[in-house]
C-alpha cells in the first residue's frame, strides 16, 4: 500500500483566503440548491469510490460535501462515519487553499496527525 496522503482538487482558483466568506456563502448556497445533501447512497458514486480505493491503493476513498457546518459523505469505502464537523476536516482546509492541495503524510503534519 501507498504512503498515506491527501490529495483534493480544486477546480476554482478564486479560492484564496480573503475571499473565503463570500466564496463559501455562495458555494454552500449552490450545494443546496443541488438538493444532494443527505441523500441516499447511489450507486454511481459508490463505483466511483470503490474505483479510487483500488485505483490508488488506498484503504478509504471518499466524496464529500461541505457545508456551513460538516463534511457530509455522499459515498465512502473503508469509513463508517457519514459525516463529521467542517472544523476538523480535511475539506474544511481544502477549500481555503487557492490550488491543489497536497499533504504528503498526514502523520506528520500537525494538522492532521490526530484525526
Amino acid at each position: 500500500m501507498r504512503a498515506p496522503h491527501f490529495v483534493n482538487i480544486i477546480t476554482r482558483t478564486t479560492r484564496l483566503r480573503g475571499h473565503h466568506a463570500a466564496y463559501d456563502k455562495e458555494r454552500v448556497a449552490a450545494l443546496r440548491e443541488l438538493l444532494i445533501l443527505d441523500t441516499p447512497p447511489e450507486a454511481r458514486f459508490d463505483k466511483i469510490v470503490r474505483f479510487a480505493a483500488r485505483e490508488f491503493d488506498v484503504p478509504f476513498a471518499l466524496i464529500t460535501l461541505l457545508d456551513e457546518n460538516r463534511q457530509w459523505f455522499k459515498a465512502s469505502v473503508g469509513v463508517d462515519l457519514c459525516e463529521t464537523a467542517r472544523a476538523i476536516s480535511f475539506c474544511g482546509h481544502v477549500i481555503l487553499q487557492p490550488d491543489i492541495f497536497i499533504i504528503p503524510d498526514t502523520r506528520a503534519d500537525e494538522r492532521f496527525a490526530d484525526k
